[in-house]
């Protein structure tokens, strides 16, 4: 009697996982220096709505 193993299927998070980790931490990264760029050239960064009611809270 032969016996074959069969192979499972890799889900498609296992195989794409080193992908997306890759694209939000680019996403992070760009993020990241748009925000140091105007802290550095002194401009106000863009906001959709409710900017001073965050910049003027307590944890801010």
């Amino acid at each position: 009697m032969s016996r074959t193993s069969r192979r499972r299927e890799t889900p498609w998070i296992q195989r794409n996982s080193r992908y997306l980790i890759a694209a939000i931490a680019s996403v992070g990264a760009l993020g990241t220096a748009y925000l140091t760029a105007l802290k550095l050239l002194g401009d106000p960064a863009s906001c959709a709505a409710g900017c001073g009611r965050v910049l003027s809270s307590p944890y801010a």
